[in-house]
Parts: C-alpha cells; structure tokens; sequence
C-alpha cells in the first residue's frame, strides 16, 4: 500500500513540474505570490497548497514558505487553492501580478 501511494506521489510531482516546464511557452502572465493562513490575530504560511487556475489546467504547489509562481495566459481569471484542511478556495485575478499576498481563512481568501 505505501509503495502505490508513493508511486502516486511522484506521479503527481511529474505532473505539476512538466506541467509548469513544458507549457510556459505558450503563456503570457506571470503571478508571483504568497499564501499565509490567520488565525487569532497570527499569519502562518500554508505549505503545499496546490494552486490552479480556472480557465486551465496548470497548477503549481506552494513552497514552505507559502510562495508560489503559476502562468496564465488570459486575465482576469479565478485561482483556485487547495490545502490539507481547508476548503477549496477561490480568488478573482484581475491583473498581472508579482507580489500578490492571500490571506486565507478555513472558507474564503483576500488580498493583504
């Protein structure tokens, strides 16, 4: 069982990072960003949040310190963001941007 669910793993990294690698190209936009939770008054990075745009099908992963840099090629467009216990997310792009900052809660998103 733990040699299938790693298999998937590194199935599902292949994906994310040819995904990203190979279809860069045919992209225009770059976002550059940071996902952070709050919870009583304190911001913590969300790790390993997977990030995908609504229009397509690329997708990135945040790093540890919530940062993240996904492409796309129309704007605006909605973000949708998954982590482990959380809600899917949802966030409205209207322009390129490369400092964007979410602060997220268990159901809903905002900018900082």
């Amino acid at each position: 069982m733990k040699r299938v669910f790693l298999i998937l793993f590194f199935f599902n990294i292949i994906h994310v990072l040819w995904s990203q690698e190979n279809h860069d190209h045919e992209l225009e936009n770059e976002i550059r960003g940071k996902i952070v939770a709050t919870e009583n008054g304190k911001t913590e990075p969300i790790p390993g949040a997977k990030i995908k745009w609504k229009s397509d099908t690329h997708m990135a992963v945040s790093g540890l310190d919530g940062s993240f840099e996904i492409h796309v090629g129309k704007l605006p467009d909605t973000l949708f963001i998954k982590a482990v216990g959380y809600q899917l997310l949802a966030f409205e792009v209207k322009e390129v941007r490369t400092d964007l900052v979410l602060i997220c809660n268990q159901d809903k998103c905002w900018e900082e």
